[in-house]
């Protein structure tokens, strides 16, 4: 009885585990058939060919699904993004593209075989929506599908990995396409959903372009513009790619609102961070905002409260260059007797930029207050004389005038450069002979710079430093009504200038060859910097300046 029992037992054992043996089998019967049908397709395209890594991951892919699913991403890439075909012989890529339509009835039935067994597969769904929506332009007459074929598993590829934005993506190309046979009410609920959209970086790249083209330009356009520095900034490219000036400067002012509202928030969370004792990322932070903000007075307030409260530590050489560049342009008001930068922030400055010539090195020093330093720099040179060290020489005898040290002022004086002996030498000349208490020389050198002052300059008193136009003006009297600035040369196309005033920008603005730009910013009597820089379209040469007059009451 037990005997017969255990045979029994046996016997159904041994079914199950033949039964089990033949399942197996026939399941990796069934993989095998799946993984080499999915091999032939992808060598039947000539995956191996043109793009071998993926077709080497397409056969290592133990699962049979994601392999299909893989080949069913290059297809469909290749046909939405042709630089992968563009490479190859003329021949061969006239080829490929006739090939497109069949590319993506393979894609499209392999992403929908993926997703009848994975619903839950975003990726499969992506990749079907996206071919279901691209096979329209192939489909032969009466098999356009509808909308709602390629919406729908768009839309919930877009649920299932909110993470991927491949699939809002393309949600994204198609709301461009519908956009104007769109009613008013369905274009403010598609302005919604682009503003989240073009939240993608690589999104608002890839359809700044065509979508300013589409909804052109203006309020409409910029409403679905995410409010970030780095999304005004790639619209103000695709402006500039258009040559649509006016938008470029409206697209550029935005992204200086947004930038400093960023940098303030940067720095109040590098505040935290100090306080928290997160020393690394508080340093982080704070030097981001040298790398990040233009040198500008906007942006000296910011920049000021992130380098008094940044924990110590290295800079890397690209925080060392933008530092470089807000040193260069602090010193720039240094000799001019103008403070941009407090001393401490100076010093700080002076120690991370990269690249900084002896002459710069020792103007920072005597702006920060190491007058030892800055003298020590200055007798380790032998080229005191030449152009390179007249600022540091003009900014020195200032600072010795203002301590009385009038002698060591004439002297510091009298060896600058002379292609530096315009407004700026008189101006410290003046400022020199006053120290000196010699009421005749203090005379002589207010009549040198009365004749110097001006209320017009002609083309040629412009100088050029590294592609910005610099021009050094003494006002007689005051300009309530600003400047205004020819152009002299500008190309074709015109271009976009922007204008900056004793260190602030004050105006960007669109210009062409004979024009005009007026800055209305009111001047008291005095010394002024003015700058002006294109910063899209092209070489721009200023021309003559003059005041501008007063409105009639």
């Amino acid at each position: 009885m037990l005997a017969a029992g255990e045979t029994l037992r046996r016997a159904v054992i041994a079914g199950v585990s033949g039964g089990l043996a033949l399942l197996a089998l026939l399941l990796y019967q069934g993989w095998r058939r799946d993984k080499a049908a999915v091999e032939v397709q992808a060598a039947a395209f000539g995956i191996p060919q043109r793009q071998a890594p993926l077709a080497l991951g397409i056969v290592r892919e133990p699962d049979a699904r994601r392999a299909a699913l893989a080949l069913a991403r290059v297809l469909l890439a290749e046909v939405s993004d042709r630089r992968q075909i563009a490479r190859l012989p003329l021949a061969e890529a006239a080829r490929e593209v006739a090939r497109e339509g069949e590319k993506l009835e393979v894609a499209r039935d392999l992403a929908g075989s993926v997703w009848a067994h994975r619903p839950a597969c975003g990726e499969a769904a992506m990749v079907l929506g996206g071919t279901l929506y691209l096979w329209r332009a192939f489909a032969p007459e009466g098999a356009i599908p509808l909308p709602t074929a390629w919406e729908t598993p768009l839309q919930l590829a877009r649920a299932l990995a909110p993470a991927q934005p491949e699939a809002m993506r393309l949600l994204a190309v198609a709301a461009l396409e519908r956009w104007p046979v769109l009613e008013e009410g369905e274009r403010a609920a598609q302005l919604t959903f682009l503003r989240e959209a073009f939240g993608d970086p690589v999104t608002l790249a890839a359809l700044a372009g065509p979508w300013l083209r589409i909804a052109g330009g203006g309020s409409t356009a910029f409403g679905a513009v995410p409010d970030t520095a780095s999304a005004w900034a790639t619209v103000a490219g695709a402006c500039a790619q258009r040559r649509d000036w006016s938008a470029y400067c409206e697209a550029h002012r935005r992204r200086l609102v947004a930038l400093e509202r960023e940098l303030r928030a940067a720095v109040e969370e590098a505040r935290e961070r100090v306080q928290g004792g997160d020393a690394a990322g508080a340093r982080g932070l704070c030097w981001q905002v040298v790398r990040t903000a233009p040198p500008d007075v906007a942006f000296a307030g910011v920049l000021t409260t992130a380098l008094e409260i940044a924990p110590a530590g290295p800079v890397d050489a690209h925080t060392g260059g933008a530092a470089a560049a807000w040193l260069e342009w602090a010193l720039e008001g240094v000799v001019r007797g103008v403070e941009r930068l407090p001393a401490p922030v100076l010093a700080r400055l002076a120690t991370a930029a990269t690249e900084v010539e002896p002459a710069s090195a020792a103007l920072a020093a005597l702006a920060a207050g190491d007058v030892a330093g800055a003298e020590l720099r200055e007798r380790r040179s032998e080229a005191t004389t030449l152009e390179a060290w007249a600022p540091y020489l003009l900014a020195k005898a200032r600072h010795l005038a203002a301590r009385g040290e009038w002698r060591a002022a004439q002297a510091t004086l009298a060896s600058v450069h002379r292609s530096w002996r315009g407004v700026l030498w008189a101006d410290v000349a003046w400022l020199v002979a006053r120290a000196a208490g010699d009421e005749a020389a203090a005379r002589e050198a207010a009549a040198q710079r009365a004749a110097l002052a001006a209320e017009s300059w002609p083309a040629t008193a412009w100088r050029w430093h590294r592609g910005v136009a610099r021009l050094d003006l003494l006002l007689a009297s005051a300009a309530p009504a600003g400047l205004t600035c020819g152009i002299d040369q500008a190309p074709p196309g015109g271009a976009v200038v922007a204008v900056r005033l004793d260190g602030r920008g004050v105006e960007l603005a669109p210009v062409r060859s004979g024009g005009q730009v007026v800055i209305a910013t009111a001047l008291p009597a005095g010394l002024h910097l003015v700058e002006v820089e294109a910063v899209a379209g092209g070489r721009v040469a200023p021309g003559a300046v003059w005041c501008t007059a007063p409105s009639p009451p």
